[in-house]
Formats: C-alpha cells, sequence, structure tokens
C-alpha cells in the first residue's frame, strides 16, 4: 500500500467511484426484475378468479410496482449525490497528471440519465395503469 496521500486518496476516490456504479447496476437491475414479475402478474391477475379478488389484484400490483419504482428511482439518484460529492472532492484536490476515475464530467452525466429513465417511466406506467383500474371500476 502506498504512504502517498495523494496516491491513497485517488485510490479511495476510484474505489468509491466504482462503488457506486455497481450500486446503480445493482439497483437498476432489482427494479427491472421486479417490474417483470410484477408486469407478468398483473397480465395474469383475473384469470380464473372471483370478481373481488381479480379487482384486488388489478388494483395492488400498480401501488407495488409505482413504490417499487420510486424506490429504485431514489436508490439511483442517492448513488448519484455520492458521484457527485466525489467528483467534487476530486476537483478540489486537483491532480493534474492523474487520470479522471470517472471519465469526462459531461459524458458522465449524460450516461447517469440512462439510469433515471427506466425507473421515472415505470413509475409512470403504473400510476397510469392503476388510474385506468380505478377509471373501469367505477364505470
Amino acid at each position: 500500500m502506498s504512504t502517498n496521500p495523494n496516491q491513497v486518496l485517488y485510490d479511495y476516490i476510484a474505489h468509491q467511484v466504482n462503488r457506486e456504479d455497481s450500486l446503480v447496476n445493482n439497483r437498476m437491475g432489482w427494479v427491472l426484475q421486479l417490474n417483470g414479475f410484477l408486469f407478468a402478474a398483473l397480465a395474469l391477475a383475473g384469470k380464473d378468479m372471483p370478481l373481488h379478488l381479480s379487482m384486488f389484484f388489478q388494483l395492488t400490483i400498480p401501488i407495488v410496482g409505482l413504490i417499487t419504482s420510486i424506490a429504485g428511482f431514489i436508490g439511483v439518484r442517492a448513488a448519484h449525490r455520492q458521484l457527485d460529492y466525489l467528483k467534487s472532492l476530486w476537483s478540489i484536490q486537483a491532480f493534474p497528471d492523474w487520470p479522471r476515475p470517472f471519465g469526462d464530467p459531461k459524458a458522465f452525466r449524460l450516461g447517469s440519465y440512462a439510469a433515471f429513465w427506466p425507473a421515472a417511466t415505470l413509475c409512470i406506467c403504473w400510476s397510469t395503469f392503476f388510474v385506468y383500474q380505478l377509471w373501469t371500476i367505477n364505470a
């Protein structure tokens, strides 16, 4: 292990950036897998079930999907807040001859949007499904 304080800080920042990227990846995987399961469950809800049970599932599955998607969005946002902190820590230290552990700042920001859109889109989908189910029940 290096005793150079700059090397220690650089290694720490690079490790933490890698860790936060991994957390984003894990959280998005969980959100997409759980939502896939919930979409399949919603498609099957009502098949060979009593009407009251079918209506229950058709209302609760979108709520669970919305909560899951919101939790995923919050988790991704938390990781990106930590990445923003690490980038600011990096800029304060200003290692002029060392490679950035997070790439070009503009490309990094644009690339981070890819993690937000699926969860945000799923929130809209589940909200739409829920409103539609309420509307068809009352019609």
